[in-house]
Order: C-alpha cells, then structure tokens, then sequence
C-alpha cells in the first residue's frame, strides 16, 4: 500500500500532474491541507504532548535507584555549601538522575557503573538548579543555577 502510493507519487510528479497540495492531491482536488502539512502541526504537538503525559513513567530508560544511593547523593549534596545555601533559600530536591556509564574492558565485557549523579532543585517561581554529584570524589562538581530575575521600573 504504501509503496504503490509513493509510486504513484513519483508518477504524477514526473509526468507533470503536479502532485502537491492543490495540484492533483488530494485526489478530489480540495484545497484541504495534507495531513503532514504545518496547518495540522499544533495539532500533532498537542496530541503528542497528551500521550507522553498519559506514559511518562515508561518513557527513556527504566533505571531505578536504590534508597541507599539516593541517600548517599543528598548527603553528598547537602555537605557542600553553595547547596546548602540554596536549600536554606528555600530550593527543593525534586530529582536525583544517575548518570550512567558503560565500560568496555579488552575482553569485550560491559561494566555499567552509576559514579555520578544529577540532582535537580526547584524553587517555586524563581529559579531551578542542577547539581552535578561525584560519588567516588564524595563532592558536588559542578552547581549551575538559573534564576528568573525580574526588574521592576
């Protein structure tokens, strides 16, 4: 089906029936917009955005992490004093990612290995923060803060 329709396709174009929108497609030569065109763009972002909402804990990688990580990231992460600084300002853990890393040894043997963490601090309104969290350095590494500044004349 899909290969006759391409071929026909093909065809009309090269034999000069235009086939594009207006010019012999659709078929009954309505001046309704293809389904692929922009006009129904909105409407495929919209109808995508609802069904990743209604699967978004199946989709990308299904990693869960222990109690025992997730505890020695936030201790990590609350030893450092920038963080801790940002806690006080009222900033919240909303997330804590493993960044995973896969090893290839010269057997060809796969190691995964979970040595770091990204956190993830929210502040309601104001601004958001990740930190990057080094298990074996026991420290975070990096601390990237975006805040929403507004002035006010």
């Amino acid at each position: 089906m899909i290969a006759g329709t391409a071929i026909a396709y093909a065809q009309s174009y090269a034999l000069g029936k235009g086939a594009g929108w207006g010019k012999g497609w659709p078929p009954w030569r309505s001046q309704a917009p293809p389904p692929w065109s922009n006009a129904t763009l909105p409407v495929a972002k919209w109808l995508h955005k609802e069904v990743a909402k209604e699967f978004k804990d199946l989709i990308g990688p299904r990693v869960e992490i222990s109690e025992e990580y997730r505890s020695r990231v936030l201790e990590i992460l609350s030893s450092d004093e920038d963080v801790a600084k940002l806690l006080s300002e009222g900033y919240n853990v909303t997330s804590v990612r493993p960044v995973i890393k896969a090893y290839i040894a010269a057997d060809g043997t796969v190691t995964l290995k979970a040595s770091q963490a990204l956190v993830t601090l929210v502040k309601n309104g104001e601004g958001v923060a990740v930190a990057l969290v080094d298990l074996e350095q026991g420290k975070v590494v990096k601390l990237v803060v975006y805040s929403k500044t507004i002035i006010e004349k």
